[in-house]
């Protein structure tokens, strides 16, 4: 999973505005061995992580998948990450994120 304050930022305002501005980006990589279904276990470490960031001022965090993991994508969908449209990403790449 990668948190990242400026494109969670530019997911969330790509169609309020264009303004390009600088900011802090923080990248957090959790892996979960086997693909971990304990959706309470994760739930909590994507709880932790996301209010750590929120107290730093990210907007939001996003994660980083491919359309045909569809074991993943039912998986963060039912800790509440939604789909996200960014314009110019490779069809191989699928954004899932969730607003702080």
């Amino acid at each position: 999973m990668c948190l990242n304050q400026r494109a969670a930022t530019r997911c969330r305002t790509a169609s309020s505005s264009r303004s390009t501005k600088t900011l802090n980006e923080v990248k957090v990589d959790i892996r979960c061995r086997n693909m971990s279904q304990d959706a309470v276990a994760v739930r909590r470490l994507i709880y932790v992580t996301a209010v750590a960031l929120a107290f730093n001022g990210s907007n939001g965090f996003f994660v980083v998948l491919q359309p045909s993991e569809t074991e993943k994508i039912d998986f963060y969908c039912k800790l509440g990450l939604v789909t996200l449209k960014e314009a110019g990403l490779p069809e191989e790449i699928l954004l899932m994120g969730h607003p702080l």
